[in-house]
């Protein structure tokens, strides 16, 4: 789980046997957030516990996450440490999950080309802590793979608790076929998180692609004329549109 802030690093051991023959030291490797790991403090020595600070050693904002590592020697019994306690203090970070239990309209999963889709559901700030102001982020993914963005918008404050609901509409002129929307709150972490995987939703909606021309029809004085007809001096032309989908011109 990452940090938003180091506190202290607590660790002790004792040899398995009764004659002290261990060589213990402690290892402390900084991860990144892309998943690479720099080792910060090598060959800690048993008798630097109890308390080691780590806020003034290792920046949270490089290294939000922590992984200890724990080097045993025994020449002599050739039994390992055993480890009473290793334990890092640390103040952590928010979470945020897509909840549509609270709220999730969806209009409609079914509709003719060129017809808005409306779609509203919220997230829920599940910890303890605060988030800023949250960013949401919604794209449509057509019938041949290609990704359509929507949008990204920025939000309210997101305090521990609270439940932030959204709401987007977007044209479905040429998206023809099977589509899936998505959504992604707090997208590339915008935001440092727990997790990230319960921030990404899709709803998938079928778009009937306009295939049928519209019907032109002209009247003159109410009849319908042939090429050489002859018509009254000042006739009332009356011009009328057909066509099955109402949305497209």
């Amino acid at each position: 789980m990452p940090a938003s802030k180091w506190g202290s690093l607590h660790w002790r051991q004792r040899p398995f046997e009764s004659l002290q023959t261990d060589i213990v030291k402690l290892f402390v490797l900084g991860i990144k957030t892309n998943g690479l790991a720099d080792t910060l403090i090598k060959n800690l020595p048993p008798d630097s516990a109890d308390i080691f600070n780590l806020n003034s050693r290792i920046d949270v904002s490089v290294y939000p996450y922590l992984r200890l590592l724990a080097f045993m020697r025994d020449d002599s019994a050739h039994t390992p440490a055993q480890m009473i306690r290793w334990q890092v203090l640390y103040d952590g970070v928010p979470e945020t999950a897509l909840n549509p239990a609270i709220h999730y309209v969806f209009y409609k999963d079914t509709i003719p080309e060129g017809e808005n889709i409306l779609f509203s559901t919220a997230t829920e700030n599940i910890s303890d802590y605060n988030m800023d102001s949250l960013l949401i982020k919604y794209w449509v993914v057509d019938k041949n793979q290609v990704a359509h963005s929507i949008g990204s918008f920025r939000h309210r404050p997101h305090p521990a608790g609270d439940v932030l609901k959204d709401t987007v509409t977007f044209s479905t002129s040429g998206l023809g076929g099977l589509n899936s929307l998505w959504i992604e709150v707090n997208p590339d972490f915008d935001q440092i998180e727990q997790t990230h995987f319960n921030n990404i939703g899709e709803i998938k909606f079928l778009v009937n692609r306009d295939n049928i021309n519209p019907l032109l029809d002209v009247t003159f004085d109410g009849v319908h004329i042939f090429d050489g007809d002859i018509v009254s001096s000042k006739p009332e032309i009356q011009i009328s549109l057909k066509d099955e989908n109402k949305y497209l011109a």
